[in-house]
């Protein structure tokens, strides 16, 4: 609270010189007619203010006491997965056409050592202890994809350098993501292991689990019957190699209103809150997952097991809502000081 009344006063000291609508230059205040617009998130200015007087920011710990302030500066990689970019065109000075773009796509990947059970354990006078045992890598590499853009309007009052806005506008959203994921232990049937060191049987166990990533399930929860288990009176699993999500798609429409105050020719912060009712689906999900199990139920053999990708379709939903939070419905955010400049 501290930081933003210091932030406040610093910029009511820079605009309140003076209250005309043009500079001491004869340069304009206000957008007219023909402006064009570009609005970003203010947070990251106002807080590095803010924190430069109240000696704030990021602090670090030398020999347990508390010593610096690493109050960074801000740039345009503040801007996140929840961010949008929003321009505006005024065919009259208190009449614009805006629009909201959001084009965001990345992806992260995690990777985990884990024992290599494609081989029986060492004989004792190799690889024994204090040697660790020879290991493989898991890795799981998460993709997302988010869009959305929307057209309205955006009517102002007032003469001063406060002005209110308001109007209403609409559009579209699209997002989705997508698990991939490898293993180091490869699942294998059928083989008879000639000694210590050799290849022998590999069936799905929760050392291929990632924390948060649900790739491992028990088999008959999902419907694979007749699985391998994982030792002897264990329970057989079955691991995920691939699962698309689903990809969202959303309709909506939201009136606004808000305030802007412009404390420089053509320079303004402002804030905005809205009204918004949207409309979504969901497609079904796709999920590949990967066992061992026997193929001939009938008459099983030991040397009928097979290693089984099973794929599974989820169930497609969709939902509706109407809101007044901080997040519109085209995924931007809405509550936030907004930065803006005309031109």
């Amino acid at each position: 609270m501290k930081i933003k009344l210091i932030t406040l006063s610093l910029i009511l000291s820079i605009g309140m010189f003076s209250q005309n609508l043009t500079s001491k230059k004869g340069e304009a205040i206000l957008p007219e007619k023909g402006d064009w617009s570009l609005s970003i998130d203010a947070n990251p200015f106002l807080y590095y203010i803010g924190n430069i007087f109240n000696k704030g920011g990021i602090a670090t710990t030398t020999a347990g006491n508390v010593v610096t302030n690493n109050n960074q500066p801000p740039s345009f990689a503040f801007l996140s997965n929840g961010q949008a970019f929003t321009g505006k065109y005024f065919v009259e000075n208190n009449f614009a056409y805006r629009g909201t773009v959001r084009v965001g796509f990345g992806g992260l990947s995690d990777r985990d050592k884990v024992n290599n059970r494609m081989l029986t354990a060492p004989s004792t006078s190799v690889n024994g202890y204090p040697d660790q045992a020879k290991q493989v890598e898991n890795k799981w590499t998460r993709t997302y994809t988010n869009f959305a853009v929307s057209l309205g309007i955006e009517k102002r009052k007032g003469k001063t350098r406060i002005q209110g806005i308001y109007g209403a506008e609409a559009g579209i959203f699209l997002k989705s993501t997508r698990d991939k994921f490898k293993y180091g232990n490869a699942l294998a049937v059928n083989i008879a292991p000639s000694g210590p060191g050799t290849q022998q049987n590999v069936t799905v166990n929760l050392d291929d689990e990632f924390v948060g990533a649900s790739n491992i399930d028990v088999a008959s929860a999902i419907g694979i019957n007749g699985a391998n288990t994982a030792g002897l009176g264990g329970t057989a699993y079955a691991r995920v190699t691939d699962r698309k999500n689903g990809t969202t798609f959303g309709f909506g429409a939201r009136v606004f209103g808000g305030v802007e105050w412009f404390f420089s020719p053509k320079v303004s912060l402002g804030g905005e809150f809205g009204w918004g009712l949207s409309l979504s689906r969901t497609s079904a999900s796709t999920t590949i997952y990967q066992s061992t199990g026997n193929a001939n139920s009938a008459n099983p053999s030991a040397n009928s097991d097979i290693v089984g990708p099973t794929t599974i379709k989820g169930a497609a939903d969709g939902s509706w809502g109407f809101d007044v939070d901080n997040n519109n419905i085209f995924n931007g955010a809405s509550g936030s000081i907004k930065l803006n400049f005309y031109f």
